[in-house]
């Protein structure tokens, strides 16, 4: 949370991490789909859900979208 009592960084941030952690995903197109799954849910999932009681209820509508547009893109 910001000083502002927001979550546009921390927001922010993970937008980053994911984008970055599908980019990676996306060079992997030998391995199976199993096996990409299982590399979604280890790393991608996991930072988007990470505390997410903790700040999920302060997001708006729109960075709300957001994040969900970014997971569903990685999967």
């Amino acid at each position: 949370m910001s000083n502002d009592l927001t979550w546009n960084y921390h927001i922010s941030q993970l937008d980053r991490k994911i984008a970055s952690q599908t980019f990676f995903s996306s060079n992997l197109s030998d391995v199976p789909d199993q096996d990409l799954l299982t590399y979604y849910k280890a790393i991608i999932k996991s930072v988007a859900e990470y505390a997410c009681q903790a700040w999920n209820p302060g997001l708006t509508k729109g960075q709300n979208d957001n994040l969900e547009k970014l997971q569903e893109r990685a999967l």
